[in-house]
């Protein structure tokens, strides 16, 4: 019994004792078309964000649609990867002024478009980005896993 209280301490959830997301980064390669000068493929560096952040980029990627009244909230879901892809992508860094001059634009959300301009990388940054932030595990499978 004492053991059990333990595991369920609160100490663990204490200002402090988790492991700062600042310090998580992870290299993925999402496409084997960018090489070193050894002729290695060069891994992107992504790191996750903020609840606070992804928060903050979901209302700005939010759109009012309807009539006075009668208005929903509906998400860009293809603005939101997108500008979460930016904010957790260490390198290359799309914010860039000469990589985004270096493709003769402003916005860094079209950058990765340029960048990774065959779908299937541009779909694996995103679900890297996707995962490296927690939403990798499908609800199916949490439910699973809680019944085991």
């Amino acid at each position: 019994m004492e053991e059990q209280k333990q595991m369920r301490s609160m100490d663990v959830f204490m200002n402090g004792n988790a492991e700062e997301v600042q310090n998580i980064e992870v290299e993925k390669v999402i496409s084997e078309r960018f090489k070193d000068t050894e002729g290695n493929p060069v891994p992107c560096i992504l790191k996750p964000t903020t609840t606070a952040k992804v928060n903050q980029l979901q209302k700005n990627c939010t759109d009012w649609k309807g009539k006075r009244g009668s208005k929903q909230k509906i998400l860009n879901n293809e603005k939101f990867a997108a500008k979460l892809a930016v904010e957790c992508t260490v390198y290359p860094n799309f914010k860039d002024k000469e990589l985004l001059d270096s493709y003769g634009l402003i916005d860094p959300c079209e950058v990765i478009e340029k960048i990774f301009n065959l779908p299937g990388e541009y779909a694996e940054l995103i679900d890297a980005v996707l995962d490296i932030n927690g939403f990798d595990d499908k609800f199916e499978d949490l439910v699973e896993e809680a019944k085991n």
